[in-house]
């Protein structure tokens, strides 16, 4: 009897020592597999904060285009604009005026184009176009484009 209480013994340490954890290959089959989950969620992340990052980029620039648009159009009642490109560059709020601390927006360069449909000729009745052009200052990257028919002013 006491042979079989020592082979049971010993067979309840080993069933025991079996379910005792994690073996080394199990082990680094779960840190590979979180490795290559935790990796994609980031890169996902980071993919997002991106694409949010340009999309409120394009509309700062859409802003900026429009408020360039709608000048030209008041302008337009007093005078008449000169025919030709204008470029603006550093356009875009850097400094907040209320604690004048740094803001994380990048600089602009608008591109104002005006042309007429009779060359050199604003009289009354006549058109011309405003193209407004939006490019990120550091790249150079078109950002927005506004194009708008504006009539000449009354002289």
């Amino acid at each position: 009897m006491t042979r079989h209480r020592l082979a049971a013994r010993v067979a309840r340490l080993r069933n025991a020592q079996r379910d005792a954890g994690f073996t080394v290959l199990e082990a680094l089959v779960s840190f590979i597999v979180f490795t290559v989950v935790a990796t994609s969620a980031s890169y996902g992340l980071v993919k997002a904060i991106d694409a949010s990052h340009k999309s409120q980029q394009r509309v700062d620039a859409a802003d900026i285009a429009q408020v360039f648009v709608a000048d030209a159009i008041r302008q337009a009642g007093d005078i008449a604009p000169a025919e030709g490109v204008s470029i603006y560059a550093g356009v875009g709020p850097k400094i907040d005026e209320s604690d004048g601390s740094q803001k994380d927006t990048e600089g602009f360069t608008v591109v104002e184009t005006i042309t007429y449909d009779s060359p050199g000729d604003c009289n009354l009745g006549n058109l011309f176009w405003v193209h407004i052009l939006v490019k990120q200052e550091q790249s150079g990257q078109v950002l927005a484009r506004n194009d708008a028919r504006v009539a000449c002013p009354r002289v």
